[in-house]
């Protein structure tokens, strides 16, 4: 069985770099899961977003 996003220790400081050194990676999330991933506890859902886009 695979592990689940909230399974995974996600590091919010590297996914908020990530998606701000990426113009590709921003326009393909929406702006609530941009606002969320810039926040202190991003939701599973803007994490999977992003794994998705990646």
């Amino acid at each position: 069985m695979s592990p689940t996003i909230s399974d995974i220790d996600v590091d919010g400081e590297i996914l908020f770099l990530m998606v701000q050194a990426s113009s590709t990676l921003q326009k393909q999330l929406t702006a609530a899961e941009l606002c969320d991933l810039v926040g202190p506890s991003p939701s599973a859902a803007s994490i999977q977003a992003v794994v998705s886009a990646v």
